[in-house]
């Protein structure tokens, strides 16, 4: 999985999508578009939909290459009374 977030992410592996970059009306289905694709796709949609639901929602997915390799997904908003929140969970990927 770490290739196909290469094409939405930096160098050090968070997530820098800014365009959908499935091709128009594939979308929805995953229809030609190629895994890397697909996976900046999600993180589009993803990202979308944190900024949408909360205020000042931010999301980041990191990927951390280790003996096991990791993700990091952090949402942040701010709350009123509290300012920024933020949770963050991480997630090891077992080997197959």
């Amino acid at each position: 999985m770490k290739t196909s977030l290469a094409a939405c992410s930096d160098t050090a592996g968070t997530s820098t999508c800014a365009v959908n970059v499935c091709p128009a009306g594939h979308r929805t289905r995953g229809v030609n578009c190629t895994p890397s694709q697909m996976a900046a796709n999600d993180l589009f949609g993803w990202e979308a939909q944190v900024t949408a639901a909360l205020p000042n929602g931010q999301g980041t997915v990191q990927f951390a290459a280790g003996t096991p390799p990791s993700y990091t997904i952090q949402v942040s908003w701010q709350e009123v009374g509290l300012g920024t929140v933020t949770h963050q969970i991480v997630i090891q990927v077992p080997p197959i």
